[in-house]
């Protein structure tokens, strides 16, 4: 279920951006930025679901590897795309 939410909401942030950036209706500005932060909240809930539940990966190299790539594509999507590119793009 948090798979499908992030890939949903990852896939909406451009095609709202564009059509914000086409019609100046704020709405869709707003939706451009929930997704994006709706994107980074399932990233970190995945991640403390690989931590807190042995059961889904054991302690392994690969539990490790898992938690490693997601915990660095989540600090991707809250710093880089829910912060820092919100807050420079809507300057432009």
């Amino acid at each position: 279920m948090l798979s499908m939410v992030f890939l949903l909401a990852a896939a909406v942030w451009m095609p709202a951006t564009i059509t914000y950036l086409e019609t100046g209706n704020a709405i869709w500005w707003v939706i451009g930025v929930g997704s994006l932060w709706v994107t980074a909240l399932t990233l970190f809930a995945t991640i403390t679901l690989l931590i807190v539940t042995p059961a889904m990966i054991p302690v392994s190299f690969y539990g490790i590897l898992a938690i490693s790539g997601t915990s660095y594509i989540t600090f991707h999507c809250l710093v880089f795309d829910a912060i820092v590119w919100v807050s420079l793009f809507s300057r432009a």
